[in-house]
């Protein structure tokens, strides 16, 4: 599976600088990023989506995937079990070491 910065941005909307470096730098996230689009629009139909980069103090180490959601967090919790065990079924564990997908409320 590959993907590149314009699939990512189409799934995502617009990368800032900062999120293109790195995604560039881990290529291997692009097409999981993908992917999890794929299956965040599955789990949460209509959600809105938006990606934060965290550092570490010494640059952006990790990506997270936020995931919008009018719900409440109790009537959350099984659409966000059903997305983590897809997530957990699909990518290798080394992927959240760089790349979460979280619920925002």
């Amino acid at each position: 599976m590959t993907a590149n910065p314009s699939e990512v941005e189409a799934a995502y909307g617009p990368l800032t600088a900062q999120q293109e470096k790195f995604l560039t730098a881990r290529q291997h996230l692009m097409p999981v990023m993908v992917r999890a689009r794929q299956m965040i629009a599955a789990v949460f139909p209509g959600s809105q989506v938006s990606l934060e980069l965290f550092d570490d103090g010494t640059g952006p180490d990790h990506l997270c995937i936020l995931v919008h959601t009018d719900l409440s967090y109790m009537a959350s919790i099984p659409q966000g079990t059903r997305l983590q065990d897809r997530w957990r079924a699909e990518f290798a564990r080394s992927v959240n070491r760089e790349l979460t997908v979280m619920l925002w409320f």
